[in-house]
């Protein structure tokens, strides 16, 4: 008689794959696969799946320590489920969120947007789908978009907040999504409505679902950042060091919720522009012994304008210093103003040149002359343009200025900002929106005629014609190979840190260029290299600022429990089919009544 080991034995090695296998397919069902290309339309759900690696570079919001606060997103990884503003409830949910950034123009979703995500974080992850920053915006849409850039702009979250760039797979997966999520909350649009329990079942259980990965690096401080400053110098006729001197003052930065998309073509690419083509005209005149006039012009290019003009702040502690050189001092000594060029391109506040000043200048200074030599050339050439003087005062108990001509006027030096914006507080000077550009240029050659003309007065005196004719004038093919080239770059200070390597600094190559444009135009070319403080440092930033996003195709989190419900009830009957047989195989093989009489009982009751 064969012993129940044996018995036991004999019946594993016949059900092992009657019990195993399914289960291993099954499993497999709801196995994440990685989207290399979705190639079918919405309707039909149907994607190639590879197994190579296909990753979209998504770019995260800004994250920056200032003495006063912290700002952006703290978290940078995630492993999330997508899913679309129609699923979203009041509840929690630990997925992430995908949308369009223009859908964010109407008030239902800008209110969700804020409250429910932003706000109340009932989400765990978000990722924003942009199509084209550089294009204009209705008044509507401006008025929402600038209020989502000023609240992540101005707040912290620990929400891991993306932004990436539209494309043909991108946009197949979201309306993948909202298909699935519309009709799972009731407000399907299909063209051809489930007209079934399993057209139910397929679209909330069995339909696809898409995780959505980022394991890039975690989030870290950067260590011992260095912004750098360039400095220019046309001497006049005369002693160098007795002849008046002027400083026009541009900052190369610029910043936005995006540090990867900060392009800034109005803040402030508009000012590098007018500042590199004012060095490239006034470098012509001062090469020629009869048109050099008999005064200084120091050009300075700086970081951090954005960082509370961190590199203008530090270029005038060290030029004031006591121990500065006897060039720093006569530069001061014999300095009539500073022109701080910033947003010269705006075209929503209508035409306007404005000088913004932290106190008035008196009537007969060089700054009051130089306001009158602009008014007189716009009357003259462009008089729709409003040019006018806007008094702003110094507050201290901001946390931070508003103009760059305010580090000046700190230290009692005359100085003004001229700009296109009616306001300092316009959120135009810090946003990810690049407009139209045809019209940037247009505005940017007439401030840059108003101005340059504005200062050839101040340097040598009244003129009986426009200085900026013939071979003085504005170059326009100039200003566009500038423009292009400084919109293929984002000019996010975090992004121009110089690195320092032993005794060797390491520009970025943006800066690289801009040296070398600066050396074109003059001979005397310094590089002004600054650190923050170790101890109490003015500001910091994290990485990374862009990562790669994986996306899996997988099954939804119902599918899954359906799975192991399924699975349960299969194990719970296998283990009563084994039961119930090995009992009776031992029923048939014994030869004792009385244990036959036993066996057959028990496998009765287990049966019932």
């Amino acid at each position: 008689m064969l012993s129940i080991t044996e018995t036991l034995n004999d019946y594993l090695s016949s059900i092992f794959l009657f019990l195993i296998v399914p289960i291993f397919f099954l499993i497999a069902l709801s196995q994440p696969a990685l989207v290399d290309a979705i190639t079918s339309s919405a309707s039909s759900s149907t994607s190639k799946i590879a197994g190579q690696n296909n990753p979209h570079v998504v770019y995260r919001i800004h994250q920056l320590d200032l003495p006063y606060g912290q700002f952006g997103s703290k978290s940078s990884s995630f492993n999330l489920e997508a899913l679309t503003v129609d699923r979203l409830t009041d509840f929690f949910v630990r997925k992430c969120i995908i949308l369009k950034w223009d859908e964010l123009f109407t008030e239902r979703n800008f209110n969700i947007f804020v409250e429910k995500i932003l706000q109340n974080s009932l989400v765990s992850g978000v990722l924003i789908i942009f199509d084209n920053i550089r294009r204009d915006l209705t008044l509507e849409e401006m008025k929402y978009w600038q209020k989502i850039e000023n609240k992540l702009l101005n707040n912290g979250t620990l929400l891991p907040i993306y932004f990436i760039k539209e494309n043909d797979e991108i946009n197949k997966l979201y309306e993948e999504l909202r298909i699935v999520d519309k009709f799972g909350t009731g407000k399907s649009t299909l063209e051809i409505p489930p007209k079934s329990f399993s057209n139910y079942l397929e679209q909330n259980i069995f339909a696809d679902s898409y995780q959505l990965v980022v394991n890039g690096p975690q989030v870290t401080a950067i260590n011992d950042p260095m912004i750098t400053n360039f400095q220019a110098k046309l001497v006049g006729t005369g002693v160098e060091n007795h002849i008046p001197t002027y400083v026009i003052v541009s900052h190369y930065d610029s910043y936005s919720i995006v540090p990867s998309l900060s392009y800034g073509i109005d803040s402030n690419a508009s000012g590098l522009i007018i500042f590199f083509e004012l060095m490239r005209i006034f470098s012509k005149l001062y090469s020629d012994t009869k048109t050099r006039p008999k005064a200084n012009l120091v050009f300075l290019l700086t970081g951090g304008g954005n960082l509370n003009y961190f590199g203008t702040k530090k270029w005038l502690i060290q030029n004031l210093d006591p121990s500065a050189s006897s060039s720093s001092i006569s530069l001061f000594e014999n300095l009539k103003f500073a022109i701080c060029l910033e947003s010269l391109a705006d075209s929503m506040n209508g035409n306007g040149l404005f000088m913004y000043v932290s106190k008035p200048p008196k009537p007969g200074t060089a700054a009051s002359n130089f306001l009158n030599n602009m008014q007189e050339i716009a009357a003259s050439h462009y008089p729709a343009v409003n040019t006018s003087l806007i008094h702003k005062k110094i507050n201290l108990a901001e946390d931070h200025l508003f103009w760059e001509h305010e580090r000046f006027s700190l230290k009692r030096i005359q100085a003004f900002t001229l700009t296109s914006l009616s306001s300092s507080k316009l959120i135009k000077r810090r946003t990810i929106l690049v407009s139209n550009q045809e019209n940037h240029s247009k505005r940017i050659e007439t401030n840059l005629h108003i101005i340059g003309e504005a200062l050839a007065r101040e340097l040598y005196g009244p003129l009986t014609e426009n200085l900026f004719s013939n071979e003085f004038s504005i170059s326009k093919p100039f200003i566009s190979s500038l423009m292009k080239h400084l919109m293929k770059h984002s000019k996010a200070q975090n992004l121009l840190f110089t690195r320092q390597k032993d005794l060797n600094y390491y520009l970025a190559p943006l800066l690289k260029t801009m040296k070398t444009l600066m050396k074109k135009y003059s001979n005397e070319i310094q590089t002004q290299h600054y650190g923050t403080d170790p101890k109490n440092p003015e500001f910091i930033f994290y990485e990374p600022v862009e990562t790669k996003l994986f996306i899996y195709k997988t099954k939804s989190s119902i599918f899954d429990v359906i799975i192991t419900i399924f699975i349960a009830i299969y194990l719970i009957l296998c283990f009563l089919f084994i039961r119930v047989s090995l009992l009776i195989s031992i029923f048939i093989d014994s030869k004792n009544p009385l244990i036959s009489r036993f066996f057959l009982k028990f496998a009765s009751t287990s049966i019932v």
